[in-house]
């Protein structure tokens, strides 16, 4: 059985203080991206090796966005660095890590509540089409 407390959590609409900063009406402040910066999905995407100030690490998988308070928000999923494909291409269920809240500023991943002083880092960005460019340089090399 849900109580009015719940209910009441649910319908809260944060309130923007500046392009950085939004509150809540019990005066918790929460972090948004601001204007003209790059949001999570922007700085951190599949393939990407990732740690966290408490100490976790991981190879990304996904990085979803989402509302909270009517801020948009991330997920970012990501799996351990020795997970394992099965036969079909998946992951196990076991192997899969999620950060919730994320929200980037000056180009950082930090968590949504600004009393939250985690923080994820990029440790290597996974590179499409690397491997074909270097094919393709080293062809180009043989053929001068």
């Amino acid at each position: 059985m849900r109580t009015g407390n719940f209910d009441e959590m649910e319908n809260l609409v944060a309130k923007r203080v500046d392009q950085r900063i939004a509150e809540l009406q019990d005066g918790t402040r929460l972090r948004i991206t601001p204007e003209g910066q790059r949001t999570v999905d922007l700085l951190v995407s599949e393939g990407d090796l990732i740690r966290t100030s408490y100490g976790t690490h991981g190879k990304v998988v996904d990085v979803s966005k989402y509302s909270v308070y009517e801020l948009p928000v991330y997920t970012i999923t990501y799996v351990d660095p020795d997970a394992v494909r099965n036969l079909q291409g998946k992951y196990p269920k076991t192997a899969f890590r999620w950060i919730n809240e994320c929200v980037a500023q000056d180009d950082r991943i930090l968590m949504l509540f600004e009393n939250n002083n985690d923080e994820v880092f990029i440790v290597k960005k996974h590179v499409k089409g690397l491997l074909l460019k270097a094919i393709l340089d080293e062809s180009r090399c043989r053929g001068m």
